[in-house]
């Protein structure tokens, strides 16, 4: 198979993104891969989001249960550290030699606050 083309929507008021990777070195496969977007509300709550990780599994993963507690709720560092914490939980990463499981859940709840916080930030600032 062969990828040939990708679609991608664009952002409308309120709505931001961010990807963040970490790997051990700058070029390495990355240890974790997580993207996001996020949709505020005229409230401030978050109307929308959607969050997938990948190199932390065998396949890109849609991290459901992150997006469904962030959905209602107004945004806060509590919030996304809650939402760290389940982004492990949804996942089950993969093993090798360099890389224990444990450890690539942990990058994972960390890469999951900073990309909340980074599409939060382009969110608002797109906010009209």
């Amino acid at each position: 198979e062969i990828l040939v083309e990708v679609t991608l929507p664009v952002l409308n008021s309120g709505e931001g993104w961010a990807v963040n990777e970490f790997s051990r070195r700058h070029g390495d496969y990355g240890v974790a891969v997580v993207m996001g977007t996020l949709r505020l509300a005229g409230d401030g709550t978050i109307s929308g989001a959607r969050v997938g990780a990948c190199a932390i599994s065998t396949v890109p993963v849609v991290l459901r249960e992150v997006e469904e507690l962030l959905i209602g709720e107004k945004p806060s560092l509590e919030l996304f550290e809650e939402a760290g914490q389940r982004s492990k939980e949804a996942v089950t990463a993969v093993e090798d030699p360099t890389t224990p499981p444990e450890y690539r859940r942990h990058v994972l709840s960390g890469l999951v606050r900073r990309t909340l916080q980074e599409a939060l930030e382009r969110s608002e600032a797109h906010h009209e």
